[in-house]
Formats: C-alpha cells, structure tokens, sequence
C-alpha cells in the first residue's frame, strides 16, 4: 500500500511538473492575448491533455498492464499530474463569457476527437 501511494506521489510530481513545461512552451512570448482562434492557456490545456492520452494510449498499448505499482505511477501519477479535466471546463467556460462560443465548441470538439485519437494512436503503437 505504501508502496502504491509513493508511486501515485512520484508520478504526480512528474506529470505535474511536465504540465508547467508545456504551459511554458505554448504560452512563451505570447502572454494572455489571444493568437488565432484560441488563447494561450486553452493551446496549453489541449497539449497537456493531448501527451496524456497519447502516454495512456502507449502504456495501454504496450501490453497487459504492469505491477499495481506501475499502473498507479503512470495511469494515476502520471497521466493524473499531467492532464486536467478541470482547466478544459474553465478553459471552455473563459471563451463562452468572451462571447466566443463558436472557439469554444470548437475547442471541445477538438479536444474530445483528438484526445480519441491520441489515445488509440498510444495503443496502437505501444
């Protein structure tokens, strides 16, 4: 049990910490204004969530699974740390009171097909 919860930790601080990396990658120079159809932290949010299917698809893909341990390091930890359900709805919620409902179907939409997508290219692959 300890065991498992160490692993959850240490995945946690990994996606976490992967997460910030790529916020700062998409939104480097480009602050809050808006670049093209959506703002900086919704292209941060969607690439966070993006690389966390693919890393579940891969890991998914790879075989059977692995030691509780593992699932818990990489499907809760890491996976977990990395993506967020509830920056998408804030995300998602941002544009609609900017009046900007069609990005934000727009945004969904993508999210959803890619996220799909890159899960079952993670699987296919691993």
């Amino acid at each position: 049990m300890i065991g498992t919860l160490l692993a959850v930790a240490i995945g946690g601080a990994l996606g976490a910490v992967g997460r910030l990396a790529i916020v700062r990658w998409t939104t480097r120079g480009s602050a809050e204004e808006v670049q093209g159809l959506w703002d900086a932290p919704s292209r941060a949010t969607l690439v966070a969530n993006l690389m966390g299917c693919l890393s579940l698809g891969l890991y998914l893909g790879s075989g059977d699974g692995g030691p509780i341990w593992l699932d818990a390091l990489i499907v809760t930890g890491i996976c977990g740390g990395l993506t967020t359900f509830s920056t998408l709805i804030g995300d998602l919620t941002r544009l609609a009171d900017q009046a900007r409902r069609l990005a934000a179907f727009g945004y969904l939409a993508v999210s959803f097909v890619l996220g799909a997508l890159f899960l079952w290219l993670g699987t296919h692959l691993g």
